[in-house]
């Protein structure tokens, strides 16, 4: 479970990071082992309190991210790039 001890330190640091202006999304696979399950529900719940995206798949954070930089785009008074 050394993966997991990872994602905790990076999801810790995130937390306590300034706001990024550019999209950032997690994703979080499941797991067939019940330990690890139990971890990575953890990790989830972390992730949700400190209003970070999570997605369980990287096609899905792909989506959502490119639909906020389309309704970014999209705003009146952004320049295109």
């Amino acid at each position: 479970m050394g993966h997991l001890s990872r994602v905790k330190e990076h999801l810790s640091a995130m937390a306590e990071a300034e706001a990024s202006p550019k999209p950032m999304a997690m994703v979080i696979g499941p797991s067939i082992l019940p330990e690890e399950q139990t971890e990575i529900f953890t990790i989830i719940q972390k992730s949700v309190f400190a209003a970070l995206p999570v997605y369980y798949s990287f096609g899905s954070a792909a989506n959502a991210i490119n639909m906020v930089l389309r309704y970014d785009e999209s705003q009146p008074g952004k320049l295109s790039k």
